[in-house]
């Protein structure tokens, strides 16, 4: 007899006047152990979803979170950059902390942390956007003002096979104060953002927007790094 999952999928509704169509949450799932059965429902969820969310994990271990992340991609065993975030060398270098019993889970975040899973009296750094934007916004409204951060693949991640997925725990996260995220395009439009929001971009939803001439031009252009020094 076969063994059925319990867990729920829901779809993200989206808020009055806004067209996204990616994204649902998943409910009932015990992520320390996830069964066969269980892991099918998440699996195909993701797929066909793009983004999931698990609410209330603020307990899960990162060895959960790395089996879970795993999990899509068995034959993956280390973090997508391997140990590049571990040279000094690496622009990487100063935004993440290796957990030290699960080496593939990275801490990133800003400010002190006096203690978390093997780590003690740490100071995160996190990239800001001021860094990657020509005009920086005023500090006299910085606090309430912030812009995305830029697009970026990280690495050209020479001889190295990220995961198929990744995976973002949120541990603490600031109060619920907002800002106004201010587009960079042109435009001059703004979006009401939670403090130490995350953004979740549709390739599918990116691609369809594009002309047919651009269509083809992704579709066949191809890059070709330079040699890493």
């Amino acid at each position: 007899m076969a063994i059925k999952s319990h867990i729920t999928v829901h779809p993200i509704t989206p808020p009055k006047g806004c067209n996204i169509d990616f994204g649902a949450e998943i409910c009932g799932a015990d992520l320390e152990n996830v069964s066969e059965e269980d892991f099918a429902v998440i699996r195909r969820a993701l797929y066909e979803n793009q983004v999931i969310i698990f609410k209330g994990q603020q307990d899960l271990s990162p060895k959960a979170q790395y089996e879970l992340t795993r999990l899509f991609d068995p034959t993956v065993q280390a973090y997508g950059h391997g140990k590049t975030v571990d040279s000094k060398k690496s622009i990487l270098h100063p935004d993440l902390k290796t957990i030290p019993h699960q080496p593939q889970v990275q801490v990133i975040g800003n400010g002190p942390v006096t203690s978390f899973e093997g780590l003690k009296d740490i100071v995160l750094k996190h990239p800001h956007h001021k860094t990657f934007h020509r005009d920086a916004i005023p500090p006299a409204e910085d606090r309430e003002t912030t812009r995305f951060y830029r697009w970026h693949i990280d690495a050209a991640l020479y001889d190295l096979n990220p995961p198929r997925v990744t995976s973002l725990m949120a541990v603490q996260v600031p109060k619920t104060e907002y800002q106004n995220l201010r587009y960079d395009d042109g435009t001059g439009e703004t979006l009401r953002v939670p403090r130490g929001s995350t953004a979740f971009v549709s390739s599918y939803r990116m691609y369809d927007l594009l002309s047919p001439a651009d269509k083809e031009f992704a579709r066949t252009t191809r890059v070709q790094y330079a040699p890493h020094p």
